[in-house]
């Protein structure tokens, strides 16, 4: 008997891709429906209109049927190749710069339920949602396209650019959780995009010729956005729409959603005419509940208008949620893709209506706003706005605002590493604010003002160096303090009022354990002398060094302060001076041999230790009554450190100012004496030699040489 070959089964789904070099996204196209061929009886057809990028290498791989179809200026063409080659019982197109998300479970059940097989569904629309960046980790724009179809109900492609199927059936099915995530649109109005633009706009204004229906006015207002009669193009379609040519009522609310963003964009006085229009006219439309309400938003929030804005924001949030939904006239994307749809979006709406309940000394309401953000979501823009509308909270009323500041710490902290990157770096930046003082002075300036802002971040004590200085700044306990300061890690982000608390409290700096190198001390001492008058008590605060680590300290503060300060030859100079002196006198025996420390080896130390060395000698000479040895040394130090001459100049002035005001008339009458006789002579002369060796001139020696009487 002769064996009849058994037939193979029909494919459920037959899937139809057609590419040009596409080697950046073809895989990933390729390997997101891999799992649903493995649960599907799938067909995968694909054509290649010209690539020499390797793509095809690509394709072979994972293509059942893979042909060339040389490229005619047709997608239409191209298409219908390739749904002639189909066998499935649907059809379902697919872009290569797009992949199915991963959560394609709406689409498998549809296709394994009894609803595939039921005839009075022919259609099927997916979500196409584009991305502005190839990361595709930012806003997004949503779009239902009629993707699928099922292949006996004889649809075909038509029209050369911006093809569509020709389903006048209304047997229509969205499934609204079926996403395909695309970014071929990225650079479409950038340079690498201008030959794709000239091709779509050189296309429709052929179309426009021959009829200015409004779906070709529709499509050459989302291509020609930089075209030089792009505003009179849209004037003239709204004024189609207003006057409700055909297919107004299909799409004139996209037309109108453009309308109303190119007039906010361009500060346009018909902005408001717009709204009003799209949202008489088309009040149920999304893109009149999100799109226009979104752009509506933000116009009248720049404006200073709050009340409108808790208006308008709890029902552009309520928008969403039927959205999200799936409630609703969900066909209407059909034609032209939502603008506002993200999540990114709706936490902008959330942030704007807490901002304006806030702003209208509504705090609850507007806190409660801030509690339904998904943190991990968060923008760097939405995560600097959320710190402020906390800061803002905090301030401004008895909200205790920090249990949510540590959710949203810990809710960035989770996001993707790049992100929680990004995010961290701008909570902090923004944070940190509320520890400067002229900020705190401006908001105790406030009429409502409840407290600074900067305690709002106590709860992330140990979580981050805003948090811990929070915590300092709440506190008098000086063990409480120390126990804190030991869990810094990185000191740059210690806002140093903290610091300067602690200091203040008497708490004993570095703290045990802790692992400050110089150059970190340098930079807390740098960030303090922003204020000077503060920094030279926090230098009396810290007393005598109990250690190295504390001497470093000390000595970190005593050089920065010495950096800004101003020399002027006052007494204040002159103690400042000499807290560096004692400071050089104990630092540097520890980090110098004592044959380092000889006149003739000062060479081998850094100018300012150079310096320490002669101020030390000179204070020294000081105390013991030379007052030759005191300027001498200062002199040296000079030489050992040109650039701390003010310095020098101001110790110098500030001593002879002493000694002259101490000086009899009798002494500095002397004193004029022996200059005038120096003067007649050379510097060399043995005379003068012996008579600056001579008690009568050491007497007088630092009149003389410090100036004419």
């Amino acid at each position: 008997m002769k064996k009849t070959k058994q037939q193979k089964p029909r494919p459920e789904l037959s899937i139809g891709i057609i590419f040009k070099d596409n080697i950046r996204s073809l895989e990933r196209c390729l390997q997101a429906l891999a799992p649903l061929r493995e649960k599907i009886l799938c067909q995968l057809v694909m054509a290649d209109t010209g690539s020499t990028d390797g793509s095809r290498t690509v394709a072979e791989r994972y293509a059942d049927v893979l042909f060339d179809f040389p490229w005619i200026n047709d997608f239409s063409a191209a298409r219908n190749a390739v749904m002639d080659r189909c066998v499935g019982r649907w059809y379902i197109s697919v872009d290569s710069d797009e992949y199915l998300d991963e959560d394609w479970n709406e689409l498998f059940l549809f296709l394994t339920s009894g609803q595939s097989r039921q005839k009075d569904v022919k259609a099927v629309s997916v979500v196409i949602r584009n991305y502005t960046n190839y990361e595709m980790d930012g806003p997004y724009s949503d779009f239902y396209a009629i993707r699928m179809i099922r292949m006996s109900a004889g649809f075909r492609y038509e029209g050369a650019i911006h093809e569509k199927l020709t389903t006048h059936d209304t047997s229509l099915l969205i499934l609204n959780n079926t996403v395909f995530h695309h970014d071929g649109y990225v650079g479409l109005n950038t340079e690498a995009g201008r030959e794709k633009r000239e091709r779509n706009i050189t296309a429709l204004r052929e179309k426009l010729k021959r009829s200015e229906d409004l779906l070709t006015l529709l499509q050459f207002i989302e291509s020609g956005t930089g075209e030089a009669d792009f505003e009179e193009k849209l004037r003239f379609t709204v004024k189609k729409v207003e006057e409700q040519a055909e297919t107004y009522q299909v799409f004139g609310p996209p037309i109108l959603r453009h309308a109303v963003v190119f007039a906010k964009n361009r500060g346009l006085p018909e902005l408001e005419d717009w709204t009003a229009l799209a949202k008489n006219m088309f009040p149920n439309s999304y893109f009149t509940r999100i799109d226009v309400a979104y752009t509506e938003l933000g116009y009248h929030f720049d404006k200073g208008e709050y009340a409108f804005c808790m208006e308008q924001s709890e029902q552009c949030l309520e928008a969403y949620a039927d959205y999200r939904a799936g409630r609703g006239d969900m066909a209407g994307q059909m034609y032209s893709t939502l603008t506002y749809p993200s999540f990114q979006c709706e936490q902008s709406v959330r942030i704007l209506a807490a901002s304006s309940y806030l702003n209208n000394d509504q705090a609850e309401q507007g806190c409660a706003h801030l509690t339904k953000l998904i943190f991990d979501q968060l923008t760097e823009e939405q995560t600097e706005n959320f710190v402020k509308l906390i800061r803002f909270s905090y301030c401004t009323s008895h909200l205790d605002g920090s249990p949510l500041a540590l959710e949203a710490w810990n809710g960035i902290s989770a996001s993707p590493k790049k992100q929680a990157e990004q995010n961290k770096k701008a909570f902090i930046q923004e944070a940190s604010k509320a520890f400067r003082p002229d900020v705190q002075e401006e908001e105790q300036r406030r009429p409502n003002f409840v407290r600074f802002s900067c305690g709002v971040f106590q709860s992330l004590a140990g979580q981050c160096e805003i948090g811990t200085a929070a915590a300092i700044l709440e506190t008098e306990d000086p063990e409480r303090i120390s126990e804190l300061l030991g869990t810094v890690r990185i000191w740059r982000q210690l806002p140093v009022m903290a610091l300067s608390h602690a200091l203040r409290l008497g708490v004993s700096f570095p703290p045990s354990g802790a692992e400050l190198k110089l150059e970190q001390m340098d930079g807390l001492a740098k960030r303090l002398a922003e204020n000077e008058k503060e920094l030279l008590e926090l230098i009396r605060f810290a007393g005598k060094p109990n250690g190295l680590p504390s001497l470093c300290w000390i000595r970190a503060m005593v050089f920065a302060a010495m950096r800004i300060h101003e020399w002027k030859g006052r007494e204040k100079d002159a103690a400042l001076a000499r807290t560096f002196a004692e400071v050089e006198r104990a630092f540097l025996p520890v980090c110098y041999s004592q044959e380092a420390l000889c006149p003739e080896n000062l060479f081998l130390l850094p100018p300012t230790h150079r310096l320490g060395w002669y101020c030390d000698k000179a204070f020294a000479a000081l105390d013991s009554g030379d007052s030759a040895g005191y300027i001498r040394y200062l002199h040296g130090g000079l030489d050992a450190y040109e650039g701390m001459r003010e310095m020098i100049e101001s110790l110098l002035a500030e001593f002879e100012q002493r000694q002259r005001a101490a000086a009899t008339p009798e002494l500095l009458a002397l004193a004029e004496q022996v200059r005038t006789m120096l003067a007649a002579y050379d510097p060399e002369d043995p005379a003068v030699v012996a008579l600056k060796a001579s008690p009568v001139y050491q007497k007088v020696s630092y009149l003389i040489e410090g100036g004419p009487v």
